[in-house]
């Protein structure tokens, strides 16, 4: 009696760990169907839907249809570097030198969202005293001062930032092409010196690194540090868009209300 119980005992304790292990193996193939999408087939066969993802609902930066440009910009420059182009004479000594301008105008065409190509016209005056080494008073020995007048091709790369963008604009220039100069230099008696400009610089350039910062939907602040025709630049520039984009900005409008607000 005793051994037909344990034998009992044997056979659920075998059958129960295969019913287990059969429970399991059917919650796994679920798991899988429901991860993987198994279904059958209408021709016996069966085949594999793909994955479902969610969507991701983060809206890309869209920055509207661009509209051309034509932009003007008036701006002050510091220090100006036609300084060091004054003369240097024997046994005199320099003083102060003071500058007026570097004065800068530049008429620019937008014709990329990020470049835009246009002239630059720029102009600055340096003067300064001179000293003979014998001379201990506040009264210069002679003084001169030299005027250059620029004109330069101006090409202007803009930098996309984003939703920054729409406010704040960083920029690289690259300025090439001539100087104008006329030079004055005259002794304590007024009368003046003879100097040639013909050692003068001809090419005129400037390289800079700014940004524009919008004030208006229009009218924007600008400033850059570079070397060439002056260190440091700052001031107004304003714009002009060329054209209407009303049909433009109809089709963009009826496009997100295509896809409920949303930008792919």
């Amino acid at each position: 009696m005793k051994n037909c119980v344990n034998q009992f005992k044997q056979y659920l304790s075998r059958n129960a760990m295969k019913a287990i292990m059969i429970a399991v193996a059917i919650s796994s193939a679920s798991f899988v169907q429901a991860q993987y999408g198994r279904v059958y087939g209408g021709n016996g066969g069966y085949g594999q839907q793909p994955p479902q993802y969610p969507r991701n609902n983060g809206r890309q930066q869209n920055y509207g249809p661009f509209q051309p440009t034509v932009g003007f910009s008036l701006s002050y420059a510091y220090p100006n570097a036609d300084a060091n182009q004054l003369y240097q004479f024997n046994r005199y000594d320099q003083g102060k030198t003071t500058s007026n301008g570097r004065v800068n105008a530049a008429l620019d065409f937008r014709f990329t969202r990020t470049a835009s190509l246009g002239l630059m016209a720029s102009y600055g005056k340096v003067s300064a005293p001179y000293y003979s080494y014998n001379n201990f008073s506040d009264m210069p020995d002679m003084t001169g001062s030299l005027e250059s007048f620029s004109v330069m091709l101006n090409y202007q790369q803009y930098f996309q930032t984003g939703v920054a963008g729409s406010f704040f604009s960083p920029y690289m220039r690259t300025a090439i092409g001539f100087n104008s100069w006329s030079q004055d230099y005259r002794d304590a008696t007024g009368a003046k010196l003879n100097y040639s400009t013909t050692d003068l610089p001809v090419l005129a350039y400037q390289a800079s690194i700014g940004a524009d910062l919008k004030l208006g939907q229009n009218t924007s602040f600008f400033i850059e540090a570079g070397y060439g025709k002056y260190l440091l630049n700052a001031g107004l520039s304003f714009k002009n868009p060329l054209g209407k984009i009303r049909e433009q900005n109809n089709n963009n409008r009826q496009q997100r209300r295509n896809y409920g607000g949303r930008n792919y």
